[in-house]
């Protein structure tokens, strides 16, 4: 969501007090709510086949939207089963840049045992929307001791049950420092309302929407990733891959804390499955291994995490600005481009350990954690400062906004 949207959200806020939690909760089934992200225009073509010598068949209408990708006759016959692979994977050019996307057909898990009871209004006051979250978060107060909360309302279909119920199944089993406290859940009429510890800085994608203007330093990056690696190496010790590591699913808070969050496509991995094969995650952040349906494990976190620098780095992922489609072909056969720029080397070896394409060879979280560069971090001091000048910044950039949306008959 944009900037502009979310002051426009602001401008609801003493609108959506009235009448507490349950104006909320009481919803219409029939009211329009998009929280998790789903394939759209999927086409399951069948003719195509997966032999020793690799996939058979080209239909025609997969070369068309390679085509419509941008790639040309030439990049689609001299790297045809990348193409046919990207084809094959079901991910739309039309879906947005940010778009979470799946085409895994894994364990449904039961939510009735996680959800309370309950009237919201009991438990919480204070209802406002979040001034750095997403247009579908709140923040309240604990009455029974004061904690500030999220709560993200999800609307349950057929479409986003496995997600919705998958992040409340997997934050309740973790207790990390790095990982988004969880707090309980309700379910009223088919929406859910994930309550978890509030991260009042939002998003690290918020930080990295100001690279223009407060591109990130070394040590910033170095904070962040010591961090998150801190929260996969909990979770990868667990057997769980998080599937969808990017700047959207880290979340900040004003004193520091770097925690990841958004675990609805997550896997656990068990002695009986120990890999993976669904394409799962964002285009441009998906590790090769994954694009080509492969066996995968807890090594495609570690490459998103590396596309995740690169993000902090250049303000944008790689390929960014190319189709969906031609960006996994691209990270298929050419890989991630070189960084540019005046860059430590201890940083670019770093990344080329997260970045390695041979997934056997590429570094464990354990083993980055003890990587030169992770020293380089600055002070929390240091970061609290940063996050002040996001905040002070993102703030005025969200009041020039305002000024420029008609005011509301």
């Amino acid at each position: 969501m944009s900037k502009k949207e979310k002051t426009h959200h602001q401008k609801q806020k003493s609108k959506d007090k009235k009448g507490g939690f349950m104006s909320f909760f009481k919803k219409k089934k029939d009211e329009e709510e998009l929280v998790i992200s789903d394939p759209r225009d999927f086409e399951q073509i069948t003719h195509v086949e997966l032999g020793d010598s690799g996939l058979t068949g080209f239909p025609p209408e997969w070369r068309e939207k390679l085509i419509q990708a941008g790639l040309t006759d030439a990049e689609i016959n001299t790297n045809e089963d990348s193409a046919k692979l990207v084809a094959a994977s079901g991910i739309s050019n039309d879906n947005g840049t940010r778009t979470t996307f799946t085409n895994g057909k894994e364990e449904d898990d039961d939510i009735t045992q996680y959800t309370t009871a309950a009237d919201p209004d009991e438990n919480y006051e204070n209802l406002a929307k979040t001034i750095y979250g997403d247009e579908d978060e709140y923040m309240a107060t604990r009455k029974s001791d004061g904690m500030e909360v999220s709560l993200r309302r999800m609307r349950i279909t057929k479409k986003t049950k496995r997600a919705v119920v998958r992040e409340v199944v997997v934050l309740s089993k973790c207790v990390n420092d790095n990982i988004v406290k969880y707090v309980e859940c309700y379910l009223i009429n088919d929406m859910l309302w994930l309550v978890t510890e509030l991260m009042d800085a939002g998003e690290l994608t918020n930080a990295i929407d100001l690279h223009p203007t407060l591109p990130m330093k070394e040590c910033h990056i170095a904070y962040i990733c010591k961090r998150v690696l801190q929260g996969l190496v909990y979770l990868h010790k667990m057997g769980i891959i998080h599937r969808d590591i990017k700047s959207d699913n880290i979340l900040l808070h004003h004193k520091g804390t770097v925690k990841l969050s958004n675990f609805g496509f997550a896997a656990i991995l068990t002695s009986a499955h120990p890999n993976r094969n669904s394409i799962v995650g964002t285009p441009f952040w998906m590790a090769p291994e994954l694009i080509k349906s492969q066996n995968y494990d807890t090594k495609v976190d570690i490459w998103s995490l590396g596309i995740t620098c690169r993000e902090m780095a250049d303000g944008t992922p790689p390929y960014m600005d190319f189709p969906p489609m031609k960006a996994l072909f691209q990270i298929t056969t050419k890989g991630i481009p070189p960084l540019e720029g005046t860059w430590d080397d201890k940083f670019k070896n770093f990344l080329n350990k997260c970045l390695n394409p041979d997934a056997p060879k590429r570094a464990s979280a354990e083993e980055l954690l003890q990587d030169p560069f992770i020293s380089m971090e600055c002070t929390e001091e240091e970061f609290i400062d940063f996050l002040t000048q996001v905040r002070k910044l993102s703030d005025e950039e969200m009041a020039q906004e305002d000024e420029e949306i008609p005011a509301e008959e």
